[in-house]
């Protein structure tokens, strides 16, 4: 088993766990980094990117509107996400991702 350091969800759980840890510089920078790095037009990944950016505005800065601006942002790209697919389907209920919805509210 090899580990493979270019796994964007990896990538994501690692900034996510340095924010958790109060790790805030790090994540900062890595996230900065991943930004530049990340594909123009993965949706998943914008998110992803997004809600990180709003949790690390909230703990590094205090910056409530910052982090609801980002939240909004979320919000909006998310409901984009999902124009086009058919209510009550299993691609609808993947891209619709309960666990994101709920962590945003």
């Amino acid at each position: 088993l090899q580990a493979d350091e270019s796994y964007v969800p990896a990538l994501h759980g690692r900034i996510r766990c340095k924010i958790e840890l109060g790790m805030l510089k790090e994540a900062d920078e890595e996230l900065e980094f991943m930004g530049e790095v990340t594909e123009e037009g993965d949706v998943g990944a914008a998110i992803d990117l997004g809600m990180l950016k709003a949790l690390l505005a909230w703990r590094l800065h205090k910056d409530d509107k910052k982090t609801l601006k980002a939240l909004d942002a979320l919000v909006k790209t998310h409901a984009e996400s999902l124009e086009g697919c058919e209510a009550g389907s299993a691609e609808f209920y993947i891209k619709y991702n309960p666990g994101f919805v709920m962590e945003v509210v």
